[in-house]
């Protein structure tokens, strides 16, 4: 066969003509079982391959029963070589719920194919051909289905040659079946890139003969000549992945070929020069490809001269190769990692770097992700037997070029796909630079406790102040804040820095968080709930402002003291419930705030001790026309006094012994209705306890048994009237 031609004429050099799309017209056909039927070819294209020609095909490279599905399956068709076609098949589960005619589950088959001298001036590469076929649907008037691929780029493939790929593509020239076994836990991605750096380092031409599948039985009788297998097979090769081989002395040929491959510094050249060599060959012409292989071995052409459309020559610039893709450069350094190639880690890391460094587009990262997804490069199963650094390294690399900035949806997808969130991992996050809001306090709450005790403790206090006003709900978080609040106040004592208490009073002493930290209301212990969060806001008052506070500092969150709007707004609405229900001013800042509290007896008895100590002073009623001011009298006691008005106040913030407003935007406040809107404040509070005890629950069983007993009651006066008009 050596020495035919494709189109008259056999071209040792090829002109690189960009990242122009190849367009391919691929014939196809479909093969699974109709209920009650064996396999056979369920649909096909039309052209110059029938169904018998497809079921030939699929038999010739039959695999076995596949132990994992989908796999994939590189072939060849045709009996002349120049008019051959590259096919490739691939095997998949049929969907949930389909079984054949004895109930058992069963696989399609896609297979495309295309002819080589359609690609032989431009080749692509099998992982690009999977790329676009494996989302083609099938077309429904039998047409050859279209597919645009991206033209081969040895620059892209070069990161992923490694020694075993060298041998096996050596061995390949011997005529025998190679086995690549050891392998289960590599994903499918990465066995046909393994299989297309293979076919990248045999020269373009043989791709009209060469065959390989990610998976094969090895008792089978099949044809294929590059294969994946659970365990080696009989008179093959056979390869523990990721462990390179020597070539046999008693095959010269091959040996020649193989000291040719690693003769080369730089992977991708030798790429480029089998690129070249697109006569059709077989895989025994090893000796012809080493001929052809001399006369393209020419050095790269600084520019080529050329003649523009008048005649003039013109300098065409030589044609840079495109940089390597995140995506390729994540499943190159997982490779690395696997077959422990330290070198190649170290190469890989620093493009990755560097690409971080210049904002990967979406589409990037979108496919990078996918790598990675695919890879399992981030499970601990993976990285177990790299060096803790090295382990380091790798993690921030693609942390920081795929997920960055990383945002409350990248943890969830690097939980999924790490098989959980380890404390290095989520050290890793912690590390990097980009990160949304909040993103910091989530990661560090998902550590161990003695390392999340410690983040805490190196953020800074008023990003945690802010984060517990925002989220007062997110209770495991704001637990830390507040035991890292406390240990704080405790340390600074007697003298807490102005700032700190005065960034405190701005978020109401984190009054919303505290409330929601209470346990939850026992019908045993109605008063429970609220009476831990008052004890624990009076002690933070206590570490706050010691036995001395500073003057104004309870009255301002009293109320007293306000800014003249919002002194104003008071007094209208103080005029307006007075006129409208005949309450006096002491009783709705005073009495009603003490009565609706759900606190111990003893708490409720020391508070009303407290207002009825003496009777409000002239200098209470700057803000609230003296009506109020027997609530200021709180400002005299440290500990008593700080219980915050009842109703929010203009910005939305509002802080109470009892009921806490959230301040969270994305958590809507709970606003209570004013109280005059009820006759009795007793049933709301009750109406209230029910809300957090669990009362909706109860509602609906009541409602559906009255439910039950209306449709009962109807059904008897139904029967009743059928009797009375039988009569």
């Amino acid at each position: 066969m050596a020495g035919r031609k494709i189109g008259g004429r056999f071209r040792t050099r090829r002109v690189n003509d960009g990242a122009r799309p190849v367009e391919l017209d691929c014939q196809w056909a479909l093969h699974g079982k109709r209920p009650g039927t064996d396999y056979q070819i369920l649909a096909c294209s039309t052209g110059d391959i029938d169904a018998d020609g497809y079921a030939e095909i699929l038999h010739r490279f039959s695999t076995g029963t596949p132990e994992h599905l989908p796999q994939i399956v590189l072939s060849w068709a045709g009996r002349e070589q120049e008019q051959g076609r590259i096919g490739m098949a691939i095997q998949e589960a049929a969907p949930p719920g389909q079984v054949d005619g004895f109930g058992r589950a069963f696989a399609y088959t896609r297979y495309f194919c295309f002819p080589y001298a359609d690609v032989a001036d431009r080749p692509v590469t099998y992982t690009e051909f999977y790329r676009g076929i494996r989302g083609l649907d099938q077309p429904e008037n039998r047409d050859p289905a279209r597919c645009s691929l991206a033209p081969m780029n040895a620059a892209l493939i070069g990161p992923a040659v490694t020694a075993q790929a060298r041998s096996a593509a050596a061995l390949l020239l011997t005529g025998r079946q190679v086995v690549v076994y050891g392998c289960d836990y590599v994903p499918l991605d990465e066995r046909l890139k393994f299989l297309d750096v293979v076919a990248s380092l045999l020269p373009y031409g043989m791709r009209t003969r060469y065959s390989a599948a990610t998976w094969a039985s090895s008792v089978s009788d099949h044809s294929l000549r590059l294969t994946f297998a659970h365990d080696k097979r009989s008179g093959a090769h056979n390869l523990l992945f990721g462990e390179p081989a020597e070539v046999p002395a008693e095959y010269p040929v091959a040996r020649q070929y193989h000291d040719w491959l690693r003769s080369f510094d730089d992977p991708a050249e030798p790429i480029e020069l089998l690129t070249r060599v697109n006569e059709p060959l077989r895989l025994q012409d090893g000796a012809r490809a080493l001929e052809l292989l001399q006369h393209a071995h020419r050095p790269k052409e600084p520019a080529q001269t050329v003649v523009d459309v008048e005649g003039h020559p013109a300098v065409r610039p030589p044609v840079t190769e495109a940089a390597p893709t995140l995506q390729f450069l994540i499943s190159a350094l997982n490779v690395a990692v696997r077959n422990r190639n330290r070198p190649s880690i170290d190469n890989a890391l620093t493009e990755i770097t560097r690409l971080a460094a210049r904002s990967p587009t979406r589409t990037e990262r979108d496919d990078a992700v996918e790598s990675v997804r695919e890879t399992q490069i981030l499970q601990e199963g993976t990285l177990d037997k790299t060096d803790p650094h090295v382990r380091s390294q790798i993690l921030d690399a693609i942390l920081a070029a795929v997920f960055s900035p990383l945002t409350e949806k990248h943890i969830d997808e690097i939980s999924g796909m790490a098989g959980g969130l380890r404390e290095e991992l989520l050290s890793a996050m912690l590390r990097m630079g980009e990160k949304t809001q909040d993103v910091d306090l989530i990661v560090a709450n998902l550590l161990p406790a003695g390392a999340a005790r410690t983040a805490f403790a190196n953020m800074a206090l008023t990003d945690l102040i802010a984060f517990a006003t925002r989220w007062p709900k997110a209770v495991q978080i704001n637990a830390r804040i507040i035991d890292r609040l406390e240990r704080d106040l405790s340390a600074l004592r007697p003298e807490v820095p102005g700032e700190i208490i005065e960034l405190l009073e701005r978020h109401y002493f984190l009054s919303a968080a505290i409330f929601h930290l209470s346990p939850p209301p026992d019908p045993r212990k109605p008063a429970a709930a609220d009476e831990a969060a008052y004890t624990r806001l009076r002690e933070l008052l206590r570490l706050a402002y010691g036995d001395a506070p500073r003057a104004g500092s309870l009255n301002r969150m009293t109320g007293l003291y306000a800014e003249p709007d919002r002194a104003l707004l008071r007094l209208a609405a103080l005029e307006r419930i007075g006129t409208l229900k005949g309450y006096s001013p002491w009783t709705i800042l005073v009495e009603e705030p003490v009565a609706r509290a759900r606190l111990e007896a003893e708490t409720k008895r020391r508070i009303e001790r407290l207002l009825d100590d003496e009777p409000p002073s002239d200098e209470s009623t700057d803000g609230q026309s003296g009506q109020g001011g027997q609530g200021g009298q709180g400002g005299q006691n440290d500990q008593d006094a700080p219980e915050p008005p009842r109703g929010p106040d203009d910005d939305g913030q509002g802080g109470a012994v009892t009921q806490i407003l959230p301040s969270d935007p994305g958590v809507p406040p709970k606003t209570p209705r004013p109280f005059w809107r009820k006759r009795f404040w007793r049933p709301r509070a009750r109406h209230r306890e029910r809300h957090r005890g669990g009362a909706p629950a109860v509602r609906l069983v009541v409602g559906v048994g009255f439910c039950l007993v209306g449709l009962v009651i109807l059904s008897r006066v139904a029967i009743f009237m059928v009797n009375l008009g039988g009569d």
